[in-house]
């Protein structure tokens, strides 16, 4: 029922493991092993550019002809200026016509599929550590209170 207080109650709660495994996922997990990187020139006539398929992207967005990351507020002058006018109607071609022409590149930070159980083993380790650390705390903490 939309209007069941007991319902709304239920779906406001959150997992108490949500306050460890946020942060691990969100700080910890892109650091356990090097990403591989990997710079592509911009796709042009109709050409399909490297698109990851099974891999997990850590981070992407586009490099200078000096190698320099560009930063979000660049990036979204490239799109404001290339979608200013009539290039809207081309679709991605006007932005990738553009990168080209600036001799701009698309880089991206991934771990490849291959990884993937790799990263599950880490994960699963840190977990294992962290709980074997507070079962011992918890231990620990009972005895001193009990003797």
């Amino acid at each position: 029922m939309a209007g069941d207080p007991v319902d709304s109650g239920r779906r406001r709660r959150r997992d108490p493991g949500t306050h460890v495994r946020l942060p691990v996922e969100e700080s910890a997990r892109p650091n356990y092993l090097t990403p591989l990187v990997r710079v592509t020139d911009p796709a042009v006539e109709g050409q399909q550019g490297w698109q990851p398929t099974s891999e997990w992207v850590v981070d992407d967005g586009l490099i200078d002809k000096a190698g320099q990351l560009l930063s979000d507020d660049e990036k979204g002058a490239i799109i404001r200026h290339v979608y200013d006018g009539a290039a809207a109607r081309e679709g991605g071609a006007a932005v990738e016509r553009y990168l080209a022409d600036h001799g701009l590149r698309h880089y991206i930070e991934y771990h490849p599929g291959s990884r993937f159980l790799t990263l599950q083993l880490i994960e699963a380790a840190v977990f294992l550590g962290l709980a074997t650390a507070l079962i011992t705390a918890a231990i620990l903490l009972v005895r001193r209170r009990t003797a």
